[in-house]
């Protein structure tokens, strides 16, 4: 397989592993006293291993003893790969009948593991050092003002952050992979256009690990400020559902002093957010769609019917909305409805319509004619342009494919279903 190639699979348990492998052989990396890229990183022989196993298990067709040619060393790479993700799972269900019967197999490969027995106690690690619990900060369980809570520069007795009225907002999504044309792409917005603030659609990869926050996410912010020769300028995230893959708390660490060297008052409280322009004729509201998409079987499940909204984000959003005079955006990591992705399952109750999601739409649909202006997303890794008014929403757009484009042979811009049609330029 490619050496640089990155895989993402909508799978907790699968995505963890790959962050956990990757982390291993980080710390191999630099006990050889070498420097560390990202890229230098996806060459590493376990995570070449590791990424070549997930892309097969995602598949339903993981290694399989029984068809292992053992002078083939990829192939018994690939399996050590999965022994070792097998038995981190021993571990954490407390299976230790199966997980004895899993060391045992690894004996005939005593001599070829680089690694992969070592890395199931740091996935259990992962999985015990926050006692099963999401990282989630809920206006009302923690006390606060659910008027000032989460509104950019309140803390600051109402003399913090606001966007200047005529400033250019970037909007990335799915970009944090840390990879170059990541860098690349941020570098370039900010060279050409001086945005005064950049908003991510969510999703750090593979499982928003806390090293992952740093090395994919804020460090590469950094850098590509740094390589602009531009000085620092706001940047908020919303999760998505690969930043929930290890309980959501490494993003929440990573956000919450994303914005520290600006001072106080633009720093980000929650996974949600409310952004406005000095004016208050504008205001953007980034919402958390990502906690309730972590379940790793969700997209096997045909009952599964999309993701939602707390329901104290949803009176926190209606209060921004109905206190608000001004415009809104909307941004969210999910979609709110797609041309091409079947965002519900074939057995849920809103089965047959895969292609919207009910539980958003419905929260919404009461602001679309009066309040909203437009709404952005990501998750699928494309652009598109929705038609104009499209279920009443003024402006649709999907924005994932800032680092983490979608292939070709998957034909992404396929319309499966057509009651979501493209935008077409009544000009053409």
């Amino acid at each position: 397989m490619n050496s640089l190639n990155f895989v993402r699979v909508h799978n907790g348990q699968l995505s963890l592993w790959q962050s956990v492998v990757s982390e291993y052989a980080c710390t191999q990396l630099k006990a050889a006293g070498e420097n560390i890229s990202r890229n230098q990183l996806l060459k590493h022989p376990m995570v070449k291993a590791a990424a070549a196993h997930v892309e097969a298990a995602a598949k339903g067709t993981p290694p399989d003893e029984d068809q292992l040619d053992m002078d083939d060393l990829e192939q018994c790479s690939m399996y050590l790969s999965h022994l070792g993700l097998q038995y981190a799972l021993c571990l954490v269900e407390g299976d230790t009948e199966r997980a004895a019967a899993i060391e045992d197999k690894y004996r005939y490969f005593s001599d070829w593991d680089p690694g992969f027995l070592k890395c199931p106690a740091i996935y259990l690690e992962y999985y015990t050092r926050y006692e099963g619990k999401f990282a989630y900060n809920d206006w009302k369980l923690l006390g606060r003002n659910i008027q000032t809570f989460g509104v950019i520069g309140e803390n600051n007795n109402g003399q913090g952050y606001n966007l200047p009225n005529d400033a250019k907002v970037a909007i990335i999504g799915d970009w944090g992979t840390g990879l170059n044309d990541a860098r690349a792409l941020l570098v370039d917005i900010i060279k050409q256009h001086s945005p005064a603030a950049i908003i991510h659609l969510g999703d750090i990869y593979y499982s928003g690990t806390p090293d992952e926050c740093i090395d994919n996410f804020s460090r590469t912010i950094d850098e590509a400020f740094e390589i602009a020769g531009a000085a620092r300028v706001p940047v908020f995230s919303i999760p998505g559902n690969h930043d929930y893959y290890a309980m959501g708390w490494g993003y929440y660490d990573m956000v919450s002093k994303l914005n520290s060297s600006l001072g106080s008052a633009a720093l980000q409280p929650a996974s949600y957010f409310c952004l406005r322009t000095e004016d208050q004729g504008w205001q953007f509201l980034g919402m958390d769609t990502g906690l309730n998409d972590a379940n790793p079987m969700n997209q096997l499940d045909t009952t599964y019917a999309s993701t939602w909204l707390q329901p104290n984000e949803i009176a926190w959003h209606q209060d921004k909305l109905n206190n608000f005079n001004g415009a809104t955006i909307l941004l969210s990591h999910h979609q709110l409805f797609s041309a091409h992705a079947k965002i519900n399952g074939s057995l849920s109750r809103y089965g047959n319509m895969p292609y919207l999601n009910p539980s958003l739409y419905e929260t919404f649909l009461p602001y679309f004619q009066t309040k909203i202006a437009a709404w952005i997303w990501g998750h699928e890794h494309n652009f598109v342009m929705y038609q104009n008014d499209l279920l009443q929403l003024a402006k649709g757009r999907l924005v994932g494919c800032s680092a983490f484009e979608e292939l070709q042979l998957k034909t992404p811009y396929t319309v499966q279903y057509p009651e979501i049609p493209y935008f077409r330029d009544p000009r053409t």
